[in-house]
């Protein structure tokens, strides 16, 4: 049997998720805070509750919950048309379960919903079987994730594993890599060229005025409202708690025109992590050029982010890698020509957009802490040249 999630379930699921998990008192404990104190937040008190799509779980013939799956709408637009898109996340089931297909009977429960359009974009590959066989799709288009590396020799000192015996090695490494770096940079060979863009914070009520602009080229997209923005950029400080809060940074030219925008955040390895980037055709190769700008100079190693098909081009032209993601992008919808356009690339479809921000495995766990404090973003340096009178006066 299938039904919807209710507040009630709740205490069952730190047992639920422990029987897919080895058994450690520690991850069990950290359960119960997530399912306690988290998943409520991001499942049932989320911005969206009035969409009409829930959470579901499946039960054994004597009531117990054998298994479960997230489940969280948003509203998006096919062209001029107001639909809803459902995004899945945390499909889990009792590996010990008499029922052998509650992970199928709970996925096809849900692709039945009422919602237009279905999202799973952190999928493995037991869910992309199950959603192939169900009629969804795979959409290799967002198969992919970019990479610019700015320091190179340091970037791959990175890569040195974190253990006892490689400690003198990755010591070495580091030390030699940031010397090699600093003489490449003497010879003008790496550091990515200054830029002639300003750098604004990005606030919500700017991003939520300008998105529906940015993005109309775009058959299939997103709407935002204020309070949906607020709640996914403190969804986003949460899914990348490393050493630094994310930065949202607005980008316009000397003459005061906005270019578009970025978002990223810094990890702990200094590998700056973009979760959106936003521009037009004509702006995306400054836009692009700044970020790499003022993340070698917050310090980066690296830039990576999810690969956005209608930038593919001016990635590429700005000497990014391009590396296969170790999970898939799943969309289903009943009506063809939704599926279509994510499949087309004519979608527009980020990490603020999927799972990405509906994540609630991260570590560390004191990241559960925070979860109540306010967005913790800060302000973006401004870049190093004069500005222009009727920026300071705008």
């Amino acid at each position: 049997m299938i039904r919807e999630l209710t507040a009630g379930d709740l205490s069952q699921l730190p047992t639920l998720h422990g029987a897919n998990t080895e058994h450690d008192p520690e991850k069990f404990e950290r359960a119960h805070s997530v399912f306690e104190r988290l998943f409520p937040a991001v499942f049932f008190d989320h911005p969206w509750q009035d969409l009409g799509c829930a959470s579901l779980v499946s039960l054994e013939s004597d009531g117990a919950i054998n298994g479960m799956l997230g489940v969280q709408p948003r509203p998006w637009r096919f062209r001029d048309e107001p639909i809803t898109a459902a995004i899945s996340a945390e499909l889990f089931v009792d590996p010990n379960s008499r029922s052998k297909m509650a992970g199928v009977q709970l996925l096809k429960r849900f692709l039945d919903g009422p919602q237009d359009f279905s999202i799973a974009d952190i999928a493995n590959d037991s869910t992309r079987k199950i959603w192939t066989m169900l009629g969804g799709f795979i959409a290799p288009v967002f198969g992919l994730n970019w990479l610019k590396v700015l320091r190179p020799a340091e970037f791959l000192a990175t890569r040195i594993p974190n253990r006892p015996l490689t400690a003198p090695v990755r010591g070495l490494g580091q030390a030699t890599a940031k010397l090699s770096d600093a003489v490449l940079k003497k010879l003008n060979k790496i550091q990515p060229p200054e830029t002639r863009m300003i750098s604004r914070t990005l606030t919500a009520e700017s991003f939520t005025d300008r998105f529906a602009e940015f993005t109309e080229g775009f058959e299939l997209a997103p709407k935002y409202c204020l309070d949906e923005t607020r709640w996914l950029w403190q969804r986003l400080d949460y899914v990348f708690w490393f050493s630094q809060p994310s930065q949202q940074v607005l980008v316009k030219n000397t003459r005061g025109q906005c270019l578009g925008w970025f978002t990223y955040q810094i990890d702990n390895k200094r590998v700056a992590r973009v979760a959106q980037v936003v521009a037009t055709p004509k702006t995306i190769d400054r836009v692009l050029q700044h970020l790499f700008y003022q993340c070698h100079s917050d310090g980066c190693v690296a830039v990576m982010g999810r690969s956005q098909p209608e930038f593919q081009q001016a990635f590429i032209d700005a000497d990014c890698f391009f590396l296969r993601r170790d999970r898939y992008l799943l969309v289903h919808s009943k009506r063809q020509e939704l599926v279509d356009a994510c499949l087309c690339g004519r979608a527009f479809l980020t990490m603020l957009e999927g799972e990405g921000c509906v994540q609630i495995w991260n570590e560390p766990a004191s990241a559960i802490e925070n979860l109540e404090q306010p967005n913790r973003s800060t302000t973006p340096p401004v870049s190093p040249i004069a500005e222009p009178e009727e920026l300071l006066a705008s």
